[in-house]
C-alpha cells in the first residue's frame, strides 16, 4: 500500500458512499468526522516506508508503506515532508463537517468536501508539479456546488471565483512549463524573470490576491455563510503552499528570486484592503469576506519569512500556526451568521440592530471571531500574529507599521459590529437568551476554545512549529 492511496483515493470512495447516503445526514456527517480525525491522525503517526503490524499477532502479516504511487504515467509522492499539510488538510476539514449539520449546509456539502481534501493532497503530490494547477481547478469546480447547490441559480460572485481559477490554471501551466527552460540556461535572467512574472500571475489569480480578490466578499454575501467560509479557508491556506514549492523550484536553479519581499509588499496590500474596507462594509457576511482577505494578507506575511531561505526553518512552523485560529475564528463566525441568519432573514447590519439583546450568545461570537482574527489579546490570534510582527519587525519595519494600521481597521469594524448589535432604539428592551440549547453549546464550546488557544498559546504552536520544522525543511 501507498500513501497516495490513503489520503487521496480512501477520501474519494468514502465520499462516493457518502454522496449515495448524503439523506441520513447524521450518519453521514459523524462518519465523515471520524474519518477525516483518523487520517489526519495517521499523517502525524504513521511512518513511511517502513514495515508495521496493524495488530500485535504473529498470523497477521506487516504492511509496508510506500511514499510513491504512479498513475496514468504521472507520480504521486507523499512522504515526510508532505504530513503538516496533511494534518492542516484533514483537521481543518473536521472541523468544518463538525458544525456543518447544525450549520444546515446542503447535502452536498460533506461528500464535496471529501473531495476536494483529495484533490488538495494530490496537488501537493503529484509529479511534474505543473498538474497541481489542473487539480487546482478540478477543486474550484467542486465549490461551486457547495457554494450554490443544484437547482439554485449560480451568483455573480461565484461566476467570478470560477472565472478567476479558469484563468489562473493554464497560467500556472504555462510557467510552469517555461521554468524547466529556465533550469536548462540559468543564465538568462531576464527570461528567468519574465517566467516568474508569469507564474505570480497564475498564483494571484487562484489565491484571490490583489487584484483579483473581489469575488471573496461577493461570496460571502450570496452564498451560505458556513460554505463560503469553508472556500475561504481551506483554498487559499492550501494553495499557498504550492507557491514555495515553486519557489524552491527556483532555488535549484541558482537563480536568486526576492519572493520574500513580493510576498511582504502583495501581504501588506491585502490587509490593509481586508481591514479598512471591512470598517466601512454594512453587511455581516462581507465583514467576514473582508476578514478573509485580512487573513491572505497575514499568510503572505508569513510565506514571505518561508521565502527567505535562511528563515525557512522556523517560518514554516509559524505559517503552520496561523490556521489554528483562523480555522477556529472562521467557523465560529460562520455558524454564528447561519444562526443569525435563520433567525433574522437578513445579514445586513441595518436589520440586526440590538439584536445582541434577544440572541447574545450569537452576538457575542460574531464579535468575538472578529477579534480573534484582528489578534486582540487573550484571543486565539494574538499568540501567532505578535510572533510573526516580532519576525517582520527586523527585516521590514514600514511592512509591520502598515499592518497594524490594517489591524486597527478590522479591530474598529468588530468595535462597530459590537454597537450596533448593543443599541438600545426604544429603551425599554431587556436582555434575554433566545437561541436554542445546541446554538448555545457550540457557540460557548468556540468561545472556550479561542480563549483557552489565546491564553495558553504552548498547547499548539510548539507542536506545530516542531513539526513544520522537522519535516518540511527544505519544503517539498
Amino acid at each position: 500500500m501507498s500513501s497516495p492511496i490513503i489520503w487521496v483515493i480512501f477520501p474519494f470512495v468514502i465520499g462516493m458512499l457518502v454522496l449515495v447516503l448524503r439523506r441520513f445526514e447524521p450518519f453521514t456527517h459523524v462518519i465523515s468526522i471520524v474519518f477525516t480525525l483518523l487520517l489526519a491522525y495517521l499523517a502525524w503517526s504513521l511512518p513511511f516506508d517502513e514495515s508495521i503490524t496493524l495488530i500485535p499477532l504473529p498470523q497477521v502479516p506487516s504492511i509496508r508503506i510506500d511514499e510513491t504511487l504512479f498513475f496514468f504515467g504521472r507520480r504521486f509522492i507523499l512522504d515526510d515532508s508532505a504530513r503538516p499539510a496533511l494534518i492542516l488538510i484533514y483537521l481543518g476539514i473536521s472541523l468544518w463537517f463538525g458544525g456543518a449539520y447544525l450549520a444546515r449546509v446542503n447535502q452536498f456539502f460533506v461528500p464535496l468536501g471529501l473531495w476536494i481534501a483529495a484533490l488538495l493532497t494530490a496537488s501537493l503530490a503529484v509529479e511534474p508539479f505543473l498538474y497541481a494547477a489542473i487539480m487546482i481547478l478540478g477543486v474550484a469546480l467542486l465549490c461551486v456546488p457547495i457554494l450554490k447547490p443544484p437547482g439554485k441559480p449560480v451568483s455573480s460572485g461565484v461566476m467570478r471565483f470560477l472565472k478567476f481559477q479558469t484563468i489562473g490554471m493554464p497560467i500556472i501551466l504555462i510557467g510552469g512549463r517555461l521554468l524547466s527552460d529556465v533550469e536548462i540556461n540559468p543564465t538568462d535572467i531576464q527570461f528567468a524573470l519574465r517566467v516568474t512574472l508569469i507564474i505570480g500571475l497564475g498564483f494571484a489569480f487562484i489565491t484571490a490576491i490583489f487584484p483579483f480578490h473581489a469575488w471573496i466578499p461577493m461570496v460571502a454575501e450570496s452564498s451560505h455563510p458556513y460554505a463560503s467560509a469553508f472556500v475561504f479557508f481551506l483554498f487559499p491556506a492550501t494553495v499557498s503552499l504550492l507557491s514555495v514549492n515553486y519557489i524552491e523550484g527556483y532555488r535549484t536553479t541558482g537563480i536568486p528570486v526576492k519572493a520574500g519581499e513580493v510576498f511582504r509588499f502583495i501581504g501588506v496590500i491585502m490587509i490593509l484592503i481586508g481591514g479598512f474596507m471591512a470598517v466601512f462594509e454594512r453587511h455581516l457576511a462581507r465583514i467576514m469576506g473582508y476578514a478573509a482577505i485580512y487573513e491572505i494578507g497575514m499568510a503572505l506575511l508569513a510565506l514571505s519569512l518561508v521565502a527567505d531561505t535562511q528563515l525557512i526553518s522556523s517560518s514554516i512552523g509559524l505559517y503552520f500556526a496561523q490556521q489554528v485560529p483562523r480555522a477556529l475564528g472562521l467557523a465560529i463566525w460562520a455558524l454564528a451568521l447561519c444562526f443569525m441568519l435563520g433567525k433574522t432573514g437578513d445579514l445586513k447590519l441595518t436589520s440586526v440592530r440590538g439584536y445582541a439583546r434577544k440572541m447574545p450568545i450569537i452576538s457575542t461570537s460574531l464579535v468575538l471571531s472578529t477579534f480573534t482574527i484582528a489578534g486582540l489579546p487573550i484571543l486565539a490570534g494574538f499568540p501567532v500574529n505578535i510572533a510573526l510582527w516580532t519576525d517582520l519587525v527586523h527585516a521590514a519595519p514600514l511592512v509591520v507599521l502598515l499592518g497594524l494600521l490594517g489591524t486597527t481597521g478590522l479591530l474598529a469594524a468588530g468595535i462597530r459590529m459590537m454597537a450596533v448589535l448593543v443599541q438600545n432604539e426604544k429603551g425599554d428592551e431587556d436582555w434575554e437568551i433566545n437561541e436554542s440549547f445546541p446554538e448555545i453549546i457550540f457557540l460557548t464550546g468556540g468561545w472556550i476554545m479561542l480563549v483557552v488557544t489565546g491564553l495558553l498559546p504552548q498547547l499548539f504552536i510548539p507542536i506545530l512549529t516542531n513539526m513544520a520544522i522537522i519535516h518540511m525543511t527544505p519544503v517539498k
